[in-house]
């Protein structure tokens, strides 16, 4: 069968049928009505997609984990923890995502002169 799965650009059209006999292919004689969710089911997730138990572990989750507890024990340096985060090979759009999803938010602290960034789970 060749079914359309999704058509946005004109009207509603049907499918095809064929089949493979003796290494040649043999048409069928006019068009088919049926629908590819008829035909096939649902067509699966994308994988990452899913959500409720047993959802995949994505990048962010697994920075955010990561986040987690390495911050459990209190604040860090950030230029410690992009380190830490680069030598891991997390992404750094993914480790800012995952800083905003957990809602830590750099903050500046230490004398005149010798201020510093540092990282710190939210109260």
């Amino acid at each position: 069968l060749l079914l359309p799965i999704k058509n946005n650009l004109g009207p509603p059209s049907s499918g095809l049928a064929f089949r493979i006999q003796d290494a040649k292919v043999e048409w069928e004689i006019g068009q088919v009505a049926a629908q590819w969710k008829e035909a096939v089911g649902k067509p699966p997730k994308a994988e990452g997609k899913r959500s409720g138990p047993g959802r995949p572990q994505t990048a962010r989750n697994t920075v955010s984990q990561w986040l987690i507890q390495s911050l459990k024990g209190g604040e860090r340096l950030a230029t410690d923890m992009w380190k830490r985060s680069e030598a891991k090979e997390f992404s750094k759009s993914t480790v800012e995502r995952a800083l905003k999803g957990l809602k830590i938010k750099p903050y500046e602290s230490g004398k005149s002169g010798k201020m510093r960034w540092y990282w710190s789970l939210p109260k």
